[in-house]
């Protein structure tokens, strides 16, 4: 989750069976620009159903389409997808989440066909729910073969390139589509996304994720409608819209389609998924068409070439610089990989260290003496900053703890008044453990204003999804939220707007 919170620029290189397509977007405000953009042909052979096993050869293509283009920023995001690639919702009893963890440990196996040794697993809550008198959980789960992962990690590698998250291409094009349309956040979409070898088809009620499903095919068999995938596809759509209106009794139907057509450009089938659904629009999205473009350093002829393809690196690249947060930060890094990463960046820091070390045993003593009394001198000043600095801070933090203890006595163990204590009770009910409340207001009759820090976007969704099941709640509205350091650690403010429906007594 440290990455999801930082905005530092990253190019998405989105390695295709066709072509490798790089884009940088840097967000300035509350718009996003494009800086770079980059297309080099996929060498023959060297990418099959998604796995690189022709690592140099994509290493060579991707340090050539650096080189061409310029791109200022080694670091990159990349992404995989095809039959290794696995996503799904699955239902569990809600329990705490150091024991979810360990039952979807157990229980992965029965969901996907990897070995034991062959996977990298990422998954995340995404609301609970009750069912028959049970209180459940809807989680979402990738799994894919380590072996796809690490082949993408060692052409980067062999490129001499940062790869600092490995991610799935179908989310990283919902995170391109949720962060350009406000679709997502409003009533039931549907969205349907083309990539290179399959199509995704979900399902949202505002900004939580209710079905997803991945229907595989093979790429060169994706040409027209005579082949029989088109009418699969459409099938499959009216098949799942029609299964989540009957399974979704109380809840409003869909209301629009969003079609991204991804790696296949094809305008055939939006033609034919619009005709076949004829009583809900279907939006075609445009991928940059939220994004700014400056004419003199990219051309018109230069974006006649820049078609719905790339939508797959755009999506990359915004990684982190969203100003709609979602939970589709997936990284699936295997754990080694990371952790090398780690340990070679904790190594390279001790060299520089000992490199000052012992760049000061070579200086001559004449000059060392006059250095070690201003150092001394220079931490003694400094030590009486940070002694006023660290007073400060205590009285800073007195005076907070003063006002959480007005304001958020969830978190402080201080009397209740009898009005708010079964309002109180109600939200310790529904309120994970990793959300902090820093601020309630209540406005008569019933209306309620929280304030509040956690220590991800995840939290926060399963906050919201708990207060809309519980039946002491209504009419619940995430307000804005922001990325803010807490001792050093990255948070993330929210408000949330929402009515109680229980009793005051």
């Amino acid at each position: 989750m440290d990455r999801l919170l930082k905005t530092e620029s990253v190019v998405g290189v989105d390695v295709a069976p066709d072509y490798i397509r790089a884009t940088e977007i840097e967000r300035v405000g509350e718009d996003y620009y494009l800086r770079n953009i980059g297309l080099k042909a996929t060498p023959e052979g060297a990418v099959v159903d998604g796995l690189i096993v022709d690592t140099a050869a994509v290493a060579k293509a991707l340090r050539s389409l650096f080189r061409e283009r310029r791109f200022e920023s080694n670091r990159v995001v990349a992404a995989v997808r095809g039959k290794g690639v696995v996503s799904r919702i699955i239902t569990l009893p809600s329990m705490p989440q150091d024991r979810l963890s360990k039952l979807i440990e157990n229980e992965v196996n029965r969901y996907v066909i990897f070995s034991e040794q062959d996977k990298v697993v990422f998954y995340y809550p995404l609301e609970e729910f009750d069912e028959y008198d049970r209180r459940k959980v809807n989680v979402l789960l990738v799994v894919a073969q380590k072996n796809i992962c690490n082949s993408f990690n060692e052409a980067f590698k062999q490129a001499k390139l940062e790869l600092v998250a490995l991610d799935f291409s179908i989310f990283s094009i919902l995170r391109e589509l949720r962060n350009s349309t406000q679709h997502l956040s409003q009533g039931n979409t549907m969205t349907v996304i083309f990539d290179h070898h399959g199509a995704s088809l979900n399902i949202f009620h505002r900004d939580i994720m209710r079905y997803t499903r991945t229907i595989k095919f093979d790429p060169e068999r994706f040409t027209s409608a005579s082949n029989g995938f088109l009418d699969r596809i459409i099938a499959e759509t009216l098949l799942s819209m029609q299964y989540y209106q009957s399974e979704s009794i109380g809840h409003e139907p869909i209301s629009r389609v969003v079609l991204s057509l991804g790696g296949t450009g094809s305008t055939e089938a939006y033609n034919a998924i619009q005709e076949s659904i004829d009583d809900i629009p279907v939006e075609a999205h445009a991928p940059f068409s939220n994004i700014k473009v400056n004419m003199d350093d990219f051309p018109p002829d230069i974006m006649e070439q820049v078609d719905t393809s790339f939508i797959t690196s755009i999506g990359l690249s915004l990684r982190g610089q969203e100003l709609y947060f979602l939970p589709f930060q997936v990284d699936l890094m295997p754990a080694e990989i990371a952790e090398g990463k780690n340990l070679r960046q904790h190594i390279k820091w001790l060299a520089v260290i000992l490199g000052i070390i012992l760049l000061g045993f070579m200086i001559p003593g004449e000059f060392i003496l006059p250095a070690q009394e201003r150092a001394a001198v220079n931490e003694q000043t400094t030590l009486k900053m940070d002694l006023q600095g660290n007073e400060a801070k205590l009285t800073k933090l007195k005076k907070q703890q003063e006002t959480a203890m007005r304001l958020n006595p969830l978190a402080i163990n201080v009397p209740l008044t009898d009005n708010w204590s079964p309002m109180l009770e109600s939200i310790k009910q529904v309120i994970p453990k990793n959300v902090q409340l820093t601020s309630l207001s209540m406005e008569p009759p019933n209306s309620i204003e929280f304030m509040g820090i956690a220590d991800s976007n995840p939290s926060i969704f399963y906050f919201v999804s708990s207060l809309r099941n519980s039946p002491n709640f209504a009419d619940v509205e995430l307000g804005p939220r922001n990325a803010v350091p807490v001792y050093d650690k990255p948070m993330v403010n929210f408000v949330i707007h929402c009515k109680y429906t229980g009793s005051m007594e």
